[in-house]
């Protein structure tokens, strides 16, 4: 299976990733509108899903590494998140998933990242629980040459000083 994690989306998925292993306790269950769909195609043959439970990130924050400083603390404040959760199938339909990105933004969903190409879109997206504090992260894939469509939940509280935090230490600059 071809993945959707095309050479201009590396940076993007990276970012993401990183976010999810800043998530620190207190987290919240994932938001109605991603279950939704998650739920429906969690099960699909022809799909992929994939979560993370609290407990196994629970897990790598109590490990100590020989790495770097940020390593350490990125693990560390994994240690709370409560879970991450994927689904990826070709049987999303692209109305299913445009209706998906709508109910986000109808739910206060901010778009923090678009990337657009021509057969490929990504949609990272943030709901403020206040001011400055992050308790979704939500990352839309669409693929429309293999017809493939991806959603990604973090579920946890983040401060966006965190989200900054991370992006400087990883050398990611926004442009």
């Amino acid at each position: 299976m071809k993945t959707p994690f095309k050479a201009p989306f590396v940076k993007a998925l990276f970012v993401v990733l990183a976010l999810a292993v800043l998530a620190p306790a207190n987290a919240l269950a994932q938001s109605s509108t991603f279950m939704k769909i998650y739920e429906k195609y969690k099960d699909d043959p022809d799909g992929t899903t994939l979560t993370v439970s609290g407990s196994i990130l629970n897990w790598l924050g109590s490990i100590d590494t020989d790495e770097a400083e940020e390593v350490n603390d990125a693990l560390k404040a994994v240690k709370g998140m409560e879970a991450m959760r994927l689904v990826q199938s070709p049987n999303i339909t692209s109305t299913e998933f445009k209706n998906t990105l709508r109910a986000f933004r109808n739910n206060n969903y901010e778009s923090l990242l678009s990337v657009r190409s021509e057969e490929s879109t990504v949609e990272l997206m943030i709901h403020e629980k206040s001011k400055g504090i992050i308790d979704e992260i939500v990352m839309l894939i669409s693929d429309s040459e293999d017809r493939e469509y991806t959603l990604m939940s973090f579920a946890g509280t983040i401060a966006l000083k965190d989200i900054q935090k991370i992006m400087k230490d990883s050398d990611i600059s926004v442009d």
